[in-house]
């Protein structure tokens, strides 16, 4: 028996009748109990209306229990009237006969908080017992069944001699590894979206966040421009486990970020952030709970202080510092932590050089030092800094240095255990100093002297010292007018390189090319991008080489900006890779026009400047600028 629905709250209920019962359930669709029970689709779920708004789903199982077991029960506030909200509720029972019984009841039995409650069956899309269709999407020849929502029961496929019988494909039958590595394809975005499917969705996607270690936003294009709406969602799921963070270079973080970072990620290790603006307060809370940061990269802070870098350095064991700032006194640096491995002044220009010299007893364990666009640094101040760290293997003196001079770098051949030297752009640098090196330093690995080309600079013969007398594996030389096919030949018969940089110089040609190649059985990488003499011949030679050497390593072959052609580049295989991305800047090569970028002495003839005539606009205004004049008029305008 179903009783029928009430016209209104206190109505006269209609007879109950054994004909088709249409209930009208308000904004739901009506459906029909007795077409339900022809599709044999059980009624267990019951929408239930007319309910006070203090009403709590166990409040639902309680009063409904009594007729019959139930296992869910749902609240929810509906559309709102002049004088309140209507509240709506759906209650799920074990059995339909239970259902049967609730919406059977008489209105005496139905009474809760004085309110007489409207039950009638739940819409036949709201029944867990629904059977849903699989919907297919055509791609070819074959049908492949699409998911909207819910499972995919037995699709049939057609009977084309290859694909016959039926097969079952019901993604909520999958256990949470597998529906854990289709998740493990979508974007960060889609996960968020997807977080509202389902309950068990929601807790797939959570256990997914919560194995994410580290975090670079610069990798995740999907995000869009990171604000504090965006970093404050992704660190509510993963902030937890999260032990490196990379924040993005171009990000509308405001000084908020800090406090969310501090919140969100008490286990964090590194924190690598640019521009990122630093307050007293978000640093204080930031060092009190996040105590496990052992790295930090700060470039170009904002509004950062010398006193909340010293709380960083008092509070935290850091390992690796790194900060990028123009307008920093460095009186923290006095203070640096004893834990410290390796420390990156880049561009610190303001710093007083004194200061670090100070902090730099409090660091036995430094090995890595970088004093890149540092043109503070002095010749008394890099002689200091040698002499403290005798056991340093990493060192990086880029760029002009206007107080220093060529005996200053000598002090770097005191550094006997130095592995990693960058000399880049140095323009002090020249074929003694590396020579010298090249003597003293016998455990350099790594050197970069591209662009050491002013005045003398290195040429043949330094590289030639650099072949013969160390045991450098990895060499950039780009941008050097006095380096020819020599110093490959140099570098061929020692044949201890693996990698080798040769970005911009001219004098590079395929024959000192060909010969690096078949001769150093250990290159993996060589760039020759912007050196207009390599032609086909040297990508030739290496695929003849290689193929020759079964067992040699995979040669990544770089000649973008040469006179190499798209339809020259040989097919990729398991030994060579050959590509024409081109790594070289022009204005930095040695026979680039610099004359282009000024005006010439013909432009100059053109514009002639009369310095008594009146300088009015095109308007006729007149300034009343008096070239004879020392400006005392003006300024007493002001006064």
């Amino acid at each position: 028996m179903v009783r029928s629905i009430e016209a209104e709250d206190g109505g006269t209920p209609c007879d109950n009748s054994d004909n088709e019962i249409e209930l009208d359930i308000g904004f739901w669709n009506k459906v029909s109990l007795k077409e339900e029970h022809e599709n044999s689709v059980p009624v267990r779920k019951i929408y239930v209306s007319n309910i006070h708004g203090n009403t709590k789903p166990a409040d639902l199982k309680e009063f409904f229990s009594k007729f019959g077991p139930v296992t869910d029960a749902y609240v929810r506030s509906g559309r709102r009237t002049s004088k309140r909200n209507q509240y709506y509720a759906f209650v799920t029972f074990e059995t339909a006969e239970a259902a049967e019984r609730a919406m059977g009841a008489r209105r005496c039995h139905l009474k809760l908080r004085d309110r007489v409650l409207n039950v009638n069956a739940a819409n036949i899309k709201h029944q867990p017992d629904k059977k849903r269709e699989p919907e297919t999407s055509v791609k070819g020849k074959y049908r492949s069944p699409v998911l909207r929502s819910g499972t995919l029961e037995e699709f049939e496929p057609e009977d084309d001699g290859y694909l016959k019988g039926t097969r079952p494909c019901k993604i909520n039958d999958l256990n949470d590894d597998c529906l854990g590595f289709i998740f493990s394809y979508f974007t960060l975005n889609e996960k968020i979206a997807y977080e509202k499917v389902c309950k068990r969705w929601r807790l797939t996607l959570l256990d997914q966040w919560s194995r994410v270690t580290s975090l670079d936003f610069d990798k995740l294009p999907d995000l869009g421009t990171i604000n504090d709406d965006v970093l404050g969602k992704v660190l509510q799921r993963c902030g937890g486990s999260l032990f490196r963070l990379d924040l993005p270079i171009s990000h509308n973080l405001s000084g908020d970020a800090l406090h969310l970072i501090a919140s969100l990620c008490k286990n964090l290790e590194h924190l690598s952030a640019h521009a990122l603006r630093v307050t007293t307060s978000a640093c204080k809370l930031f060092t009190l709970r996040c105590k496990h940061v052992k790295s930090l990269v700060l470039r170009e802070p904002i509004s950062i202080r010398d006193q909340d870098i010293l709380m960083m350095f008092q509070r935290f064991q850091l390992e690796s510092f790194c900060l990028t700032q123009r307008t920093i006194d460095g009186v923290s640096l006095v203070n640096l932590p004893p834990s410290l491995k390796h420390l990156d002044l880049t561009s610190c220009n303001d710093v007083n050089m004194s200061h670090l010299i100070i902090g730099l007893s409090n660091t036995p364990g430094l090995r890595s030092l970088k004093f890149d666009y540092c043109s503070s640094l002095s010749k008394s101040d890099f002689e200091a800094v040698c002499s403290k760290l005798p056991l340093l293997e990493e060192l990086s003196v880029v760029n002009y240095f206007p107080n220093l001079n060529r005996n200053a770098l000598d002090r770097v051949l005191l550094l006997k255990h130095l592995r990693k030297l960058d000399f880049s752009m140095n323009v002090l640098v020249d074929d003694r100093l590396i020579s010298s090196i090249s003597l003293e330093c016998k455990k350099l690995e790594v050197l970069d002297v591209s662009g050491c080309c002013a005045l003398a600079g290195v040429t043949d013969v330094g590289i030639k010292a650099i072949a013969q007398n160390s045991r450098v594996i990895d060499l950039s030389m780009g941008y050097l007018s006095g380096v020819t096919d020599a110093s490959l030949f140099s570098l061929a018969e020692a044949g201890k390189l693996k990698r080798l940089q040769c970005i911009g110089c001219p004098g590079i040609g395929d024959e000192g090319t060909s010969r690096l190649i078949s001769l150093c059985l250990e290159l993996e990488y060589l760039d020759l991008s912007g050196c207009s003499n390599i032609s086909k011949d040297t990508s030739d030679m290496a695929v003849k080489t290689l193929s020759l050497r079964p067992d040699a390593k995979r040669l990544h072959l770089i000649l973008g900006g040469t006179k190499v052609t798209d339809s020259e580049i040989p097919v990729p295989n398991s030994s060579l890779k050959v590509s024409l991305v081109d790594n070289c800047v022009e204005r930095f090569k040695p026979d680039f026009n610099h004359d282009g970028l000024f005006g010439s002495e013909e432009d100059e003839e053109d514009y002639d400047f009369d310095p008594d005539e009146d300088i009015d606009d095109e308007y006729g205004f007149d300034y009343g600028f008096d070239s004879d004049s020392d400006g005392s008029d003006y300024l007493n305008n002001f006064v």
